[in-house]
């Protein structure tokens, strides 16, 4: 199994069960996953982003930990710090926060940031929500709302997203159409809550867009990981989701 949403560094409100690349890697050894695809909580937090991205690359270097890149598109090196990461520290992706940094997704910005990434064959983590909403505390995102985030997914089917935090059952249930017209974006379990999420009954179609995501350790790891131990998902699905082969799939420009 691996980790496609995993985080390391510390949160200013409160702290964090897992913040070191140390005590990520002993929980996801504890829980039989073999690796992550990991973001630095630092990079969210700084203006200037690209000391705590060259940070990440320096410490999971020597692992089999993959390096997904956190920028807002609105700082103007971000593209300059974008390219030295694919030249230089072989990234996996990049990491938007839009409802954290304060932009909508028409932002020319963002749109020359996504057609690089399609050019480059990688995807766009498109991180709607992090923490628990109990916990918020005087860093108040403003949600992205769910018919902009449709038109923009239509208008964007060249580029592979994976939808980071998606908070309830209903909002992918209800959008599940504008997901599987788009031929390449997927979703992952971490931010669900409001009880038990019913992964089965989206349908066959959505389950192939699931991938294994923890948010550890900004969330409970064995929380997201009981959504895919419980739901009815037939081997060949939760294979699928747990090494996240139709996502890498359609990311050309991973080398794992």
């Amino acid at each position: 199994m691996l980790d496609f949403n995993c985080y390391i560094g510390s949160w200013p409100f409160h702290p964090l069960a897992v913040e070191t690349f140390d005590q990520l890697q002993e929980i996801h050894k504890e829980n039989g996953i073999e690796y992550g695809f990991v973001s630095s909580l630092k990079s969210m937090f700084y203006r200037d982003y690209f000391e705590p991205e060259k940070e990440l690359h320096e410490t999971i270097k020597d692992t089999k930990y993959r390096h997904i890149m956190t920028v807002n598109p609105l700082f103007p090196a971000c593209m300059d710090i974008v390219r030295y990461g694919v030249e230089n520290w072989n990234i996996a992706g990049v990491r938007v926060m839009p409802t954290y940094h304060g932009y909508d997704m028409e932002n020319p910005f963002l749109e020359e940031l996504c057609a690089y990434l399609q050019e480059k064959g990688l995807p766009l983590y498109l991180t709607l929500w992090l923490e628990d909403i109990r916990n918020t505390y005087m860093l108040i995102p403003t949600p992205i709302k769910w018919d902009q985030l449709s038109a923009w997914l239509d208008s964007h089917h060249g580029l592979t997203v994976l939808l980071c935090g998606a908070s309830t059952y209903a909002d992918l249930n209800i959008h599940k159409e504008t997901i599987l017209a788009h031929p390449a974006c997927f979703y992952e379990l971490s931010g669900m809550r409001h009880g038990c999420f019913p992964l089965e009954e989206l349908g066959e179609e959505m389950r192939q867009r699931v991938v294994y995501g923890s948010m550890s350790g900004i969330l409970c790891l064995k929380s997201s990981l009981l959504h895919m131990q419980m739901g009815e998902l037939n081997e060949s699905e939760l294979a699928a989701a747990s090494d996240g082969r139709n996502f890498l799939a359609k990311c050309p420009g991973v080398k794992v």
